[in-house]
């Protein structure tokens, strides 16, 4: 099940099994969510916790798309024009999300960068 379909089975379930009125603000920017969602996303299940606290500290070190990354954080406008135009694809989003998910320091960001670049040459 890709996200967009969960959302949705989410927001259907709110509305059939809870009786969440649709016209609530919160249910317009579930809605606006599912909207912006790519079609083809589909989460990979990285969070091992039901800890709802232990999820908001995890998704505040997740960087989850370029449109997030300053040129401050790869370092150089021209890594920074590279994601971005990798970025354009599914693919090339996947990768970019996966360097900012997985690295922790801007060494390891640094390294995963230049070999996304060498890869694209």
């Amino acid at each position: 099940m890709n996200d967009v379909d969960f959302l949705c089975w989410i927001h259907e379930r709110l509305i059939n099994v809870h009786g969440e009125d649709p016209l609530f603000d919160y249910m317009h920017r579930l809605r606006d969510i599912i909207a912006n969602t790519p079609q083809e996303q589909r989460s990979v299940g990285k969070v091992a916790s039901n800890n709802l606290q232990e999820l908001r500290e995890y998704t505040r070190k997740a960087t989850p798309a370029i449109s997030l990354v300053s040129v401050d954080i790869v370092r150089d406008s021209r890594r920074y024009a590279v994601l971005r135009d990798v970025c354009k694809t599914k693919e090339g989003r996947l990768k970019v999300q996966a360097i900012f998910w997985n690295m922790s320091s801007r060494k390891d960001i640094d390294i995963a960068v230049d070999k996304l670049i060498g890869e694209i040459k």
